[in-house]
């Protein structure tokens, strides 16, 4: 194991990638390093095509046994199509039709607010009082 590449990870994604080796570990009923590519490419494929799959899971599985000192005998792992549902930027017409489309005041304030200021929809949900700066420029 590379402690140079493990010490520029955060302690957070260690912690999901030393939580997702486990299960691959259960699954096989032995070591992580004993598995080879053709039974993890199959465990792989039987994630995604499971009805609670987790994009996620996925990603931290497939690096977590990349980066924690199996990569030697890995060749390219799958990847998963990745689903691009929204455009990364609207244009001008279209936040215009965004901002107008709600016909109360009370809705197209929030809805401005959250575009401008760049807030996903669970942060702008219930802010926390600490997280707004009323103090201003």
């Amino acid at each position: 194991m590379a402690t140079n590449a493990l010490s520029r990870l955060s302690p957070s994604t260690l912690t999901c990638y030393c939580r997702s080796l486990p299960h691959i570990a259960l699954h096989f009923g032995r070591s992580p390093v004993e598995v080879d590519q053709e039974e993890l490419q199959q465990y792989l494929h039987d994630l995604v095509r499971q009805d609670r799959f987790s994009e996620s899971y996925f990603k931290f599985s497939v690096y977590a046994y990349c980066t924690l000192g199996m990569d030697s005998r890995r060749r390219k792992l799958s990847a998963i199509p990745h689903k691009n549902l929204l455009p990364a930027v609207l244009s001008k017409d279209e936040c215009r039709h965004l901002f107008v489309a709600p016909s109360l005041l009370k809705l197209r304030i929030p809805i401005t607010f959250m575009y401008s200021s760049g807030l996903r929809m669970k942060e702008s949900g219930s802010p926390e009082l600490k997280a707004i700066d009323a103090t201003g420029p």
